[in-house]
């Protein structure tokens, strides 16, 4: 599995006013299996994308850019 670039997402979570905690509970993860999706270790599921999409406003042309930028 080729590394995504979460980093708009990461900004996006900032933009919002939450933090990673925040958004793991919200879309009903834990704190530290959302780190290690931001990190690569685990892909996301299409429903917690969908959550955090619902959750932090993403444009639905702009999904993506947050979920699926290869890393360079």
């Amino acid at each position: 599995m080729s590394e995504k670039d979460y980093s708009k997402l990461r900004g996006r979570t900032v933009e919002m006013g939450l933090s990673q905690k925040d958004v793991a509970e919200r879309i009903g993860i834990s704190e530290t299996t959302y780190s290690l999706k931001l990190n690569g270790r685990y892909p996301f599921k299409q429903s917690e994308i969908q959550n955090i999409v619902n959750l932090l406003c993403i444009p639905a042309d702009e999904i993506g850019t947050y979920f699926f930028t290869q890393k360079v």
